[in-house]
């Protein structure tokens, strides 16, 4: 788009193009942005209740493990093809950050179920529902990630930076998330499960409610680009 690059000429120009600390603490001060950022940090989550339904489906559901390696391959190839063009195809239809609201809405029933649903061979299959609901939840969030911060309007020339900072806090959970959740598995058996996955329910819940944050902010016209252009004026005052 024209105006795309004239906007890049223009702060390449004054030294505003690209990642430095003085962008990085303009996109500090905006609230859409920690919004947008700690709900998808939080969606990503969703990998931790996949990674511990699988065992599950073993050793409390009586579920086969060639069954199991064929879900696992569903789940990581089959599913990851799937459900980012379904999430582009939303995302086009209602926004991307309207859309976020069903890959999060299936975080938060996946684990709901799992939590609520007697561990036993009798409820295999809907064991398995779960996994492939969560497995969407996931795969669907991540692909639309980047699309939400273009539409709360984050300017062209703090977007690349602004990706950087929700890669980092997405990858956070990664660095405590899976060996605490080890932790409790190992020391309370299968209420170590119920603790994961209750963990997992609240950061979706989490989640949601900064998407609802957002969404609202969106309504009211209060985008990156308006609070951008705030900031400014009071600067020049």
């Amino acid at each position: 788009m024209n105006s795309t690059k004239e906007e890049f000429k223009k702060n390449k120009g004054n030294g505003e193009q690209g990642m430095n600390f003085k962008n990085v603490m303009i996109l500090f001060r905006d609230p859409n942005q920690w919004l947008t950022w700690l709900a998808i940090g939080l969606g990503y989550t969703a990998y931790v209740g996949m990674t511990y339904i699988s065992p599950l489906l073993a050793s409390e559901f009586g579920v086969e493990a060639s069954i199991i390696t064929v879900l696992d391959t569903i789940k990581n190839s089959g599913i990851g093809l799937i459900a980012p063009l379904i999430a582009g195809f939303i995302a086009t239809k209602k926004g991307a950050v309207r859309s976020y609201f069903l890959w999060l809405g299936l975080y938060i029933v996946s684990m709901a179920l799992i939590i609520v649903l007697p561990w036993q061979p009798a409820f295999a299959i809907i064991a398995i529902l779960v996994i492939i609901l969560l497995s969407f939840s996931a795969k669907g969030r991540s692909a639309i990630s980047n699309t939400v911060l273009v539409e709360i309007k984050t300017p062209m020339y703090l977007f690349g930076t602004s990706v950087g900072i929700e890669a980092l806090i997405m990858r956070i959970p990664d660095m405590f998330m899976f060996t605490l959740a080890g932790n409790m598995i190992d020391s309370y058996g299968n209420t170590g499960y119920y603790m994961v996955f209750g963990g997992c329910l609240v950061f979706a819940l989490a989640g949601l409610l900064c998407n609802m944050v957002v969404s609202r902010r969106m309504k009211a016209g209060k985008t990156s680009e308006w609070f951008f252009e705030q900031a400014k004026h009071k600067a020049a005052n």
